[in-house]
């Protein structure tokens, strides 16, 4: 592998086995604009995205100073609509806890997401959601876990009307 000067306006020739087929420089390849932007976040105190990040704490290990090494560790991203990822989100974006992910993925696993032991599993209530059900709706089980209701009352107990329509005979006329 050749050592590469990301900093350098002029693009170099690589000659490396793991560049996607036709990829005559770094700046091509579809990581690295993901590269950039995590060292951006937590690198750079102008950057919009920097208090949630670099602001925290959060920050980019040294060995991912290099491209390549990113590349090594992470591994090229699987499909187009994969986003970078931590596992831990007030760890660093270093080997270990950083993963390809689904967009559903990544917005279930933030710093204000909650999750809930239901049935001897532990998940967001979407994840709940979707393995279980519910007989009212995901907002329903939302709302009322945000109510303080128990988890298996959100998850278990019916919706019930109490602004039922009146009667018919009785109008209220």
């Amino acid at each position: 592998m050749r050592s590469l000067n990301m900093r350098s306006s002029q693009p170099r020739i690589i000659d490396d086995p793991r560049a996607p087929q036709g990829i005559t420089s770094p700046r091509q390849w579809p990581e690295y604009i993901v590269w950039v932007a995590m060292r951006q976040r937590c690198r750079n105190s102008k950057s919009r995205c920097y208090p949630a990040y670099g602001g925290r704490g959060i920050s980019v290990c040294h060995r991912w100073d290099t491209f390549l090494r990113f590349i090594d560790d992470v591994g090229p991203r699987p499909h187009p609509d994969m986003q970078l990822d931590r596992i831990d989100n007030n760890g660093d974006y270093e080997p270990g806890n950083v993963r390809w992910a689904t967009r559903k993925q990544n917005t279930r696993n933030t710093r204000r997401t909650r999750f809930y032991a239901y049935r001897g599993h532990t998940g967001t209530a979407a994840y709940l959601y979707e393995v279980y059900g519910a007989p009212v709706s995901l907002n329903t089980v939302s709302a009322r876990l945000k109510r303080g209701w128990s988890v298996a009352d959100a998850f278990e107990l019916p919706r019930t009307n109490k602004w039922r329509r009146r009667s018919e005979g009785n109008t209220g006329t």
